[in-house]
């Protein structure tokens, strides 16, 4: 009793410091929790943003795919985690066309199969959002989605032929939207899509080619990406294939979300 009596009457004799004391530790206690709140949700969007650029929750990728014994202890590791998976090749080449006259440019061309790419979109000017039927037909057909980098420095449309190494490939549709765009960065030459099942035709892997094979997976549930990782790289020996999550996905990304 003694000590509330006390309490009352220092704060009745300086009443004004304790309302401004107060006043100072609910606008801190708020401003704390305001910046808890836009940390979580700043982390949480990099997050998003990480693995669209990814495009899958993680991915392998070197300049040669994973074959042979570790093949198959990755695939043993993973196939109890993972809900979908898909591939890809890429690599530089010469385009060239001959109508409506004879131009060759550099072209980075990017072979898909199955779903791709497991998160993110890829939009096409008219056929919409890329889908699994899309690339079935680029399996079936030897047809190629061009940027519209490549449409204009080779003044060609839907329709039009281009050909990549010893085949020859009809335009199926015009890149419009791809969320991928940033995965290995700053590219020497615009992109096109092919079918993968067409890739050895063009004879472009021979000898002395410089080219990336990627595995994409996506997971069933959150997991501990870097624990996985870890994993993995124990497993894999060769120091040329590397395991990407969505923190290590972009440089700049990963170092926001680490701050």
């Amino acid at each position: 009793m003694i000590s509330a009596k006390l309490a009352r009457r220092e704060i009745k004799n300086n009443l004004k410091y304790w309302v401004f004391f107060a006043l100072n530790l609910i606008i801190g206690l708020l401003g704390f929790t305001f910046i808890l709140i836009f940390k979580n949700t700043v982390g949480e969007s990099l997050e998003i943003r990480s693995k669209t650029l990814l495009s899958a929750d993680m991915a392998i990728t070197g300049r040669r795919a994973l074959e042979g014994r570790e093949r198959s202890l990755v695939d043993e590791y993973l196939k109890a985690q993972v809900s979908e998976q898909t591939s890809l090749k890429e690599l530089y080449s010469m385009g060239r066309v001959t109508i409506p006259e004879k131009r060759s440019r550099l072209i980075f061309i990017k072979a898909i199969s199955g779903k791709f790419p497991l998160i993110g979109k890829i939009e096409l000017s008219e056929k919409g959002i890329l889908t699994s039927q899309h690339i079935q037909t680029l399996q079936s057909q030897p047809s190629i989605i061009i940027s519209k980098e490549v449409s204009h420095q080779f003044k060609i449309a839907i329709g039009d032929r281009i050909s990549l190494g010893k085949k020859e490939f009809e335009v199926f549709d015009i890149l419009n939207f791809d969320s991928t765009s940033s995965m290995r960065g700053v590219n020497l030459a615009p992109k096109a899509y092919i079918g993968k099942a067409f890739l050895e035709e063009t004879g472009l892997l021979g000898f002395g080619s410089v080219s990336w094979s990627t595995d994409f997976y996506s997971f069933k549930q959150s997991v501990d990406f870097e624990n996985i990782k870890a994993d993995l790289e124990n497993i894999i020996t060769d120091p040329g294939i590397k395991v990407r999550t969505p923190k290590n996905s972009s440089e700049q990304l990963s170092r926001i979300i680490n701050y």
